[in-house]
């Protein structure tokens, strides 16, 4: 009996490697502008509009303005600046211009 090279399974193996497969990329819906908007939590809606922007969401420019309105809000009510950069992944530093709002020369 000869035997295969390496990596060729046949049919049925080609058949049940493919079983095995998962997809690289699994699709969900992109959350809308509305949705991150009426998120309470301001950290929480800093956070996901922040991760929406470097997504391509359609909507960038408007979730930037989301973003720095709700991490200004979360400063303002006293949570600690590094428990909001370790939410954001980010330095302590760059909280002061993430909060700025968006200059009309970024449009």
């Amino acid at each position: 009996m000869a035997r295969r090279p390496v990596g060729d399974y046949g049919k049925k193996g080609a058949i049940r490697m493919l079983r095995n497969v998962r997809p690289a990329v699994t699709m969900s819906p992109v959350m809308s502008y509305e949705d991150v908007v009426a998120i309470s939590d301001p950290v929480e809606r800093a956070a996901l509009a922040d991760k929406l922007m470097w997504a391509d969401h359609p909507r960038r420019l408007e979730l930037r303005t989301v973003r720095g309105i709700a991490l200004r809000a979360a400063l303002d009510s006293g949570v600690p600046a590094d428990a909001i950069a370790g939410r954001l992944v980010v330095n302590v530093a760059d909280l002061t211009w993430m909060a700025a709002p968006a200059s009309p020369a970024a449009a």
